[in-house]
């Protein structure tokens, strides 16, 4: 049977629409048992036996939130005052890698941002429905030398093309500076230098030109998904044949995927946790508020899962949504970094 897919006239709102700008109100729904969960990957899921809810237990100390408050307050007033950065920072070609493949393909030039705890890049993209947030701690750094906190640009095009050619198993050194030889005061160069030899210079784009990171409103998001990105990343390629729309909907006793095509329903089902772990033979949980439910266009969520380097496959990812929220996906690139998605939903009623 051909492959036919729906026409569409639903259309996502901004991630940055009044309509998500309450969901801190009086009227937000929140489950009475759920504990406070910390936004840093610092938790240990215990599923229980009786169902798919879960319990967050701390394991360490997380990612103190003064850390990236630094980070953000880089990118407060306006661009022409922003502080340039001036750093050097030593790492494994691993880890630059999982910086480009969390943007490659859904957003063209990241703005980030550095101080001695780590560097941030946010990107959105050209419709404002997607957003995609990468930290790289500075535990995860060989070495890392901040002169001046600060931001910078990056072209991710230029810079997956520069490290297509250094071995996978190279070090990698990258100093961004002032560039002396401009007229203009303000522009950075970036040096690229690999262990294996390779060296690479040139001017990074000009940040007064790139968007400013929108702020985003914390989000009540009322269920919690745990799911093997490989798990995730076939649901999604299965749904995309038949429709160009995937609904996530809470039920009872776990999840439910959900895409309608003309002519065909694609529909996978988590029921509890012993079903869920027995189906994707990996540690998989669900803790839902039933009739929780969001439709989202997989265009938008399907080249930032599909980018990820194929290790990252069983990984788990971890994903939160709500009654016609926009959903957070997110995935641990280390102990201590991690890739953050978060897409508007297509809005029903």
């Amino acid at each position: 049977m051909p492959s036919t897919k729906t026409d569409n006239n639903r259309k996502e709102p901004s991630l940055f629409s009044d309509k998500f700008a309450n969901e801190n109100s009086s009227e937000s729904k929140k489950p009475e048992t759920r504990p406070e969960q910390n936004d840093s990957p610092t938790y240990k899921d215990i599923i229980l036996p009786s169902a798919g809810s879960i319990l967050f237990e701390q394991i360490e100390n997380p990612i103190p939130s003064r850390e990236k408050t630094k980070n953000h307050s880089l990118l407060e007033g306006e661009r022409k005052n922003w502080i340039k950065a001036i750093f050097t920072m030593e790492l494994d070609t691993e880890l630059i890698e999982y910086l480009v493949n969390s943007h490659k393909g859904y957003i063209s030039t990241i703005v980030c941002s550095i101080t001695e705890n780590g560097l941030l890049s946010t990107g959105v993209d050209s419709s404002n429905v997607g957003l995609v947030n990468s930290w790289l701690s500075s535990n995860d750094f060989n070495r890392l030398n901040v002169d001046t906190a600060g931001v910078f640009a990056l072209d991710i095009s230029e810079m997956d093309e520069w490290m297509s050619e250094v071995p996978t198993d190279d070090t990698v050194t990258i100093s961004v500076k002032k560039n002396t030889h401009s007229n203009i005061e303000e522009d950075q160069d970036i040096s690229i230098h690999t262990q294996s030899g390779s060296e690479i210079t040139s001017v990074l784009p000009a940040v007064e030109t790139i968007r400013r990171p929108p702020d985003i409103p914390e989000l009540d998001l009322t269920s919690h998904i745990k799911i093997p990105l490989k798990e995730f990343e076939h649901i999604l390629d299965r749904c995309n044949e038949y429709s160009d729309r995937i609904k996530i909907k809470a039920t009872k006793d776990g999840v439910q995927f959900n895409s309608e095509g003309s002519v065909t329903t694609i529909t996978k089902q988590y029921n509890n946790s012993n079903d869920i772990l027995t189906d994707a033979k990996a540690d998989v949980y669900t803790y839902t508020t039933p009739d929780d439910s969001s439709l989202f266009g997989i265009d938008k969520i399907r080249p930032y899962m599909r980018r990820l380097k194929k290790t990252q496959t069983n990984h788990p990812m971890h994903l939160k949504f709500g009654e016609e929220y926009p959903f957070k996906a997110k995935i641990k690139l280390t102990k201590t970094s991690y890739s953050k998605l978060m897409v508007a939903p297509r809005i029903e009623s």
